[in-house]
């Protein structure tokens, strides 16, 4: 059967499993503590002792139950919703011409990609990703290309598997950059490479933005310290959980 609607893959899946089965142990010790016979029925279930244990076996599980359960539904909504909400956030951004050169670093299974060709008449967008599945849910270039096809872009999209530290592409190639929860992934010495290398690509005057939970301070420091002007950083957008920041700056 054809599918008719791109699919974007779940956001940390492995994550949200974990979750899932530390709830899923929480109720199972829950109900063995009040369900043991030889132990609980005879002696906690009449006592004041016993109510108390079991007051407190209560409050544990409420609290486990809500560490565990809540961001996994959470991050569960952010995977299938919240995340195309937040694609709109970033890319309205900037003010599209429809001319653009465009980079998705870290592109997956072409969300933002193809969020952004669609706002192209001229213009290509160019997405890179090195396919793990690790971080999302069926990362594979065949899921992009098949999403591209979807939503008719593939005439204005290019994929290539590259690391964002190491960009098969000529100096000053991009009007516009972007990375969304891609950058944290990488250690401290990669992270700042990744940023170098986006400089490196961007033309003058183009613009870089990219998306993240954690690290967008140490974002903001490299950028300033390579020299890029109108750096910002947003306030949270809780369209995504973790909620993320969007870092821009201009070269």
């Amino acid at each position: 059967m054809k599918q008719r609607n791109a699919w974007y893959g779940i956001d940390a899946p492995y994550v949200i499993l974990g979750l899932l089965l530390g709830a899923a142990t929480t109720t199972g010790i829950y109900v063995l503590s009040f369900y043991s016979p030889l132990v609980f029925k005879f002696f906690f279930t009449y006592s004041p002792l016993g109510l108390l244990f079991k007051m407190s076996v209560y409050a544990q599980y409420v609290i486990g139950m809500i560490t565990s359960l809540t961001p996994a539904i959470l991050m569960l909504i952010s995977s299938i919703w919240g995340k195309k909400r937040q694609r709109d956030v970033l890319l309205n951004q900037y003010r599209w011409k429809g001319n653009e050169t465009v980079l998705d670093v870290g592109c997956g299974r072409g969300l933002l990609l193809i969020g952004a060709a669609k706002r192209l008449t001229t213009g290509k967008a160019y997405g890179i990703d090195i396919w793990s599945g690790k971080d999302l849910s069926g990362n594979a270039k065949s899921a992009t290309q098949r999403n591209c096809e979807i939503e008719a872009v593939t005439d204005k999209v290019t994929l290539l598997d590259a690391d964002a530290c190491n960009m098969p592409f000529e100096d000053e190639m991009f009007d516009v950059i972007m990375s969304s929860m891609v950058v944290h992934n990488i250690d401290k010495a990669g992270r700042k490479q990744a940023l170098h290398e986006m400089i490196r690509v961007c033309k003058k005057g183009g613009v870089i933005f990219i998306q993240d939970f954690q690290c967008t301070d140490e974002y903001v420091q490299i950028l300033r310290e390579a020299g890029l002007k109108e750096i910002s950083i947003s306030g949270l957008y809780w369209n995504i959980f973790p909620p993320v920041k969007i870092v821009q700056a201009a070269k």
